[in-house]
């Protein structure tokens, strides 16, 4: 395990000492109020802003409080506390403003799912269009041209380098390179064949005949929603982009029927790393009961847990094979006399384990293509695929993307609004000038770019995390997963040594 040597003269764009006390020029001021006035337009029609804002905890050295997310009355749950007040904008400058964009063709376009679009009014946030000067950017998409142009305040939902983990064959051959390393360790997915490989399985297996103790599953590269899934019958239909896995073929099941966890993971930088697991989850199950019979297998509903295949099924209506997290751990314990939080507990290191993988990777893109980045812009939601099997063994499927936050059914619904506002007070939306570019409560001083990040880093991880649970770095587990990391950047060991000396972190 090698580690990262600092370099303290890129493009450094903090706080440090009295560079905090610079002065803008009136000219520059002058001209940015114009360009203000004219690329605002949402704030116009606005006259004052009333958010609630977040002091920071009494471990935190930056003075600069968050927006503060409330959680919806329908939720029946209160997330606020004494650390929570009230404030009213009337100068436009400092307007807190989001962007929710689902369609790069059609920046204007109002659609947004439910959830988000609500957070965001509900808590007075202002919506903005096609302006890239915004204090949150939500896209479904990945742009990386947005990561290229953030300035210090801004956070956007996707870390660069996220495919690592969200495409398919990135994500087994990321696993496949540290199963190499760690062959004890990295045990947590079934074995896959990628288009890299895929002459290998076809040599290996070219006389495959299908059977109850040999199912192989062929999954198109880049396809979603259980889209193209099926069984392989004959080697010699494998594409050569096709991605081929290994049929866990004895999952648990929930009366009768096959299901998966749908596990949300929040990550909100790789230098450092940090990540959240939301403790609210949910399992989707098939419509038919579940059984090997080989004359069957094509039948969809008995093999794919997707929602969207499901649903399909007439004779089903959607709340039925969705289960909550709580009806899951109930039944699991009166039907097999287990205790989930123990299976949990695996859930979580697969989750960290496999977003290691992606580290090194990420923070060299970023060192090397977007070295302006501050820490904490980026953040990234994902929807976490897992199944268990008989032996209570989790198995992870996949991870993915923008995961869908749309919903009609009560649990869902509570939880995937309390995901948006919980997502958000832990990222922190600082308001600043959308002129200057400074923070509305003035600067916060720091020595140097390490400890900003440590310092950033502290205000977050001490932030109220509502249903969100901090699953790396804790104290008691720095150690056993530092030797997974291919290198150890000065970031993440800097704000380890903070947390190992700080009882309070």
């Amino acid at each position: 395990m090698l580690a990262y040597q600092v370099d303290r003269s890129i493009n450094y764009s903090g706080c440090i000492g009295k560079e905090c006390k610079t002065d803008t020029s009136e000219k520059i001021i002058v001209e940015n109020t114009k360009y203000f006035q004219d690329k605002f337009k949402e704030f116009k029609k606005v006259k004052q802003q009333n958010l609630l804002m977040l002091s920071p905890s009494n471990y935190c050295k930056c003075h600069q409080r968050t927006v503060f997310f409330k959680y919806h009355d329908f939720t029946a749950k209160d997330n606020i506390n004494e650390n929570v007040n009230s404030i009213s904008l009337n100068n436009k400058e400092y307007f807190v403003g989001g962007i929710q964009t689902f369609s790069s063709n059609k920046p204007y376009s109002k659609f947004s799912v439910s959830c988000l679009r609500d957070t965001l009014e509900y808590n007075n946030i202002i919506r903005l269009f096609n302006n890239t000067d915004s204090n949150l950017i939500w896209s479904n998409s990945s742009n990386k041209t947005i990561a290229a142009g953030l300035s210090k305040y801004q956070r956007f939902n996707h870390i660069v380098k996220h495919g690592q983990i969200t495409l398919k064959d990135k994500l087994y051959n990321n696993f496949l390179r540290f199963q190499k390393k760690f062959p004890d360790d990295y045990t947590y997915m079934a074995d896959t064949y990628t288009s890299e490989r895929i002459n290998q399985f076809k040599k290996k297996y070219r006389n495959y005949e299908i059977s109850k103790d040999n199912l192989w599953l062929i999954k198109p590269k880049g396809a979603a929603r259980g889209i193209g899934i099926h069984f392989l019958k004959n080697v010699d239909e494998i594409n050569k982009t096709d991605i081929v896995t290994k049929y866990i073929s004895n999952p648990l099941l929930l009366e009768k029927k096959k299901f998966d966890l749908r596990v949300y993971l929040l990550v909100t930088g790789h230098d450092p790393l940090k990540i959240y697991i939301y403790k609210e989850s949910f399992a989707r199950m098939s419509s038919d009961e579940y059984d090997l019979e080989l004359e069957d297998l094509d039948n969809v509903f008995k093999h794919l847990t997707n929602v969207s295949v499901n649903k399909k099924k007439k004779t089903q209506n959607g709340s039925s094979f969705i289960w909550s997290l709580p009806k899951v751990k109930r039944y699991i314990s009166e039907e097999y006399g287990v205790d989930f939080n123990e299976v949990w507990e695996k859930i979580e290191d697969i989750a960290i384990k496999a977003v290691i993988t992606m580290n090194k990777l990420e923070i060299d893109t970023e060192k090397k293509m977007y070295s302006h980045l501050n820490s904490s812009n980026t953040f990234e939601l994902y929807g976490v695929d897992i199944l268990i099997d008989d032996n209570m063994k989790p198995w992870l499927l996949e991870i993915n993307l923008s995961p869908g936050l749309s919903s009609k059914t009560g649990y869902q619904r509570s939880l995937k609004y309390k995901l948006m506002d919980d997502t958000f007070n832990i990222v922190g939306l600082v308001p600043y000038s959308h002129i200057t570019g400074l923070a509305m409560e003035g600067e916060c001083e720091y020595k140097d770019p390490v400890d900003e990040a440590v310092q950033q880093s502290v205000c977050e991880i001490t932030r109220p995390t509502g249903g969100y649970k901090r699953i790396f770095p804790l104290k008691e587990n720095i150690d056993y997963y530092k030797k997974f990391f291919e290198e150890v950047s000065p970031n993440n060991q800097a704000l380890w040594d903070e947390i190992k000396k700080n009882e309070n972190l």
